[in-house]
């Protein structure tokens, strides 16, 4: 097991921070683009009445609608999939464009086993819903119940980067073996 990097260089930790935040963006832009187009399908027609004039039939408009939403879930599933791959590759290479390799990250995920990756993604997720029910109940208290979360939610972080990183170690290809005698 390697020993966790030293806290060393700030400034590039931060620059290297927000690079990671543009790569899981990245990501998404997709689902949220096709979001907000369905947010124009929804209420659009409430806050320009012509908008639809020329549409056709509300049954088109709801059929429309509906397609946009199914497309962006599709998309936000996909997006789920890949971006924990493409953050913990991003933090291995230090390249954006290693983040959003999406053959690269296909290759790590195939090599886990999609089906062992789904069931990593949904225990991470009941496991950070379980914390985040845990470390929220304190928050109701006045005043100061806000420092319980503010203090806890780190430790959920570096958990997933630890989760995900092994998860990620499990895909890596194998070193190629050292040329015989």
């Amino acid at each position: 097991m390697r020993p966790a990097p030293d806290f060393t260089g700030w400034s590039s930790l931060f620059a290297d921070g927000i690079k990671l935040d543009i790569v899981m963006l990245a990501w998404f832009l997709p689902a949220i683009i096709l979001m907000l187009l369905l947010l124009l399908f929804a209420f659009g027609g409430m806050i320009w009445p012509g908008l639809f004039a020329n549409f056709g039939s509300t049954i088109l408009i709801i059929v429309v609608g509906l397609v946009l939403l199914i497309i962006a879930l599709a998309l936000l599933i996909i997006a789920a999939f890949y971006v924990t791959m493409g953050a913990v590759r991003f933090a291995r290479t230090g390249s954006m464009v290693e983040g959003w390799r999406y053959s690269a990250i296909s290759a790590i995920i195939r090599r886990i086993g999609w089906g062992n990756y789904f069931i990593a993604l949904v225990l991470f997720f009941f496991a950070a819903l379980f914390f985040n029910l845990i470390v929220s109940i304190p928050a109701i208290i006045p005043f100061v119940g806000w420092i319980v979360p503010v203090c806890l939610s780190p430790l959920l972080t570096v958990f997933s980067a630890r989760y995900f990183t092994l998860i990620y170690e499990t895909g890596e290809a194998p070193p190629a073996a050292p040329p015989g005698p």
